[in-house]
């Protein structure tokens, strides 16, 4: 959570550790400028830099809900076991560099893969290909909303 002066939530974003002094923020999209402000205000006279979020460069392919475990395996170049909760890693999933986190997001433990925009029609031919025996299809927000709801994680605005 980033929170704001009188204490209220800003957002309920989730920060991942890239290198020694390398971080990335990932925001709730609605959200996405007034948690670069803050961040920003907040670095103001200490040595850090806050780069302004562009939205063309760093698109978020999440998984949730029922989206099987085994459908990530044969996409990723990595045994996905050793992907800890709340961690990122850089990998290559269906051929593509890509930021892998098993987040949690809705209290299950699925994976998102942060990667760049122009290239995220090529990882979803392949994870929707790949899911496509196990019944996977697309969802929009109210169904992650309710899988968070359902799993007693708070969600910014409610």
């Amino acid at each position: 959570m980033i929170c704001a002066p009188d204490g209220g939530i800003l957002d309920d974003l989730i920060v991942y550790r890239l290198a020694e002094a390398e971080y990335l923020v990932v925001a709730n999209a609605a959200n996405t400028a007034t948690v670069a402000a803050a961040l920003h205000d907040r670095a103001a006279g200490h040595d850090a830099q806050v780069a302004r979020p562009d939205r063309r460069v760093r698109a978020d392919l999440p998984s949730r809900g029922r989206m099987p475990p085994g459908s990530w395996p044969p996409l990723a170049d990595i045994d996905l076991d050793g992907v800890k909760y709340y961690s990122g890693y850089r990998f290559s999933v269906a051929g593509q560099p890509v930021l892998l986190a098993r987040t949690g997001y809705t209290g299950r433990g699925r994976f998102r893969a942060v990667h760049r925009v122009r290239r995220r029609g090529v990882l979803w031919r392949a994870l929707a290909a790949a899911g496509a025996g196990d019944g996977l299809v697309p969802a929009g927000l109210a169904a992650r909303d309710t899988l968070r709801l359902e799993a007693g994680m708070p969600l910014y605005g409610n």
